[in-house]
């Protein structure tokens, strides 16, 4: 089973032979305080990719960050709009950049919880999504989500916003847990 320190060390190479994900960096640190986490598939998919050497579609940026400044400067051939939770979103051709500052992720605005990396982990609908990696320290933060890249298996993490994920994506909860699963070439898990 690969290690946590492998995961990191995979992760690290791929990022670093992505031209994409340096100039994206760049933008997030210049309009943002404090910590920065890489999320989303980002960071598994690229695992993945490198452990278990599956083809893997080519995935946006997702950044999650401890304070957004509050004048954002957007470089050249760079479009500004919002997401549906009205945080920066940075598009370029087929490249999107999510900024997600840590008071407006979707699962602590609405339980109005403390601004933390755990409290946002805790929200992901799948135990996979439940991964960050730190892009100071390289580190990866998510117990759950590196156990199921270890696993190779899906499980639901939290069940309510699992099935509200699943309903905005007009998909039955089974539905969409193999079609995540499937997506990955992991075992969907649902209990």
């Amino acid at each position: 089973m690969i290690s946590k320190k492998e995961m990191e060390t995979v992760l690290v190479k791929e990022l670093k032979r992505n031209k994409e994900y340096h100039e994206v960096l760049k933008i997030v640190k210049s309009n943002t305080k404090g910590k920065i986490w890489l999320i989303g598939g980002a960071v598994s998919r690229n695992i993945i990719k490198a452990i278990y050497e599956y083809s893997q579609p080519r995935c946006d940026f997702d950044f999650l960050v401890e304070k957004l400044k509050d004048k954002l400067v957007i470089p050249s051939g760079w479009t500004l709009t919002k997401n549906r939770l009205n945080n920066p979103r940075l598009r370029r051709g087929h490249t999107e950049v999510d900024i997600v500052p840590l008071k407006t992720a979707e699962y602590i605005l609405q339980n109005k919880l403390k601004p933390s990396i755990n409290n946002f982990l805790a929200g992901t609908p799948l135990d996979v999504q439940s991964l960050a990696f730190d892009i100071e320290t390289e580190k990866l933060v998510g117990p759950l989500g590196i156990k199921a890249l270890q696993k190779k298996e899906i499980h639901i993490n939290n069940s309510k916003r699992f099935l509200a994920r699943a309903q905005r994506k007009s998909l039955t909860p089974e539905e969409f847990l193999q079609q995540t699963a499937k997506s990955l070439k992991f075992k969907a898990v649902f209990q």
